[in-house]
Formats: structure tokens, sequence, C-alpha cells
């Protein structure tokens, strides 16, 4: 019975860490575009 109530909180553990890190990873990829196409709009704004 231990054993079983253990082994679910492991897995459920695991499930909230792979959905942790593939939210922060979603998360930091938008960002990291969103600031791309920023930095694309400034530089066309002010070399044009």
């Amino acid at each position: 019975m231990f054993g079983d109530a253990k082994e679910f909180i492991h897995k459920m553990s695991l499930n909230l860490l792979n959905s942790y890190v593939y939210v922060y990873v979603h998360v930091n990829l938008h960002i990291y575009v969103y600031v791309n196409l920023l930095n694309s709009y400034v530089y066309f704004l002010v070399y044009i």
C-alpha cells in the first residue's frame, strides 16, 4: 500500500516537473522570438 502511494507521488512529481520544464521552455522561446522581432522592427525603423 505504502509502496503504491510512493510510486504515485513519484509519478505525479515527475509529471509536474515535465509540465514545468515544458512551460518554462515555451515561455522562454516566445520571449526570445518576441524580443528578436522587436529588435528587427527597431533596427528597420532606425536604419530606413
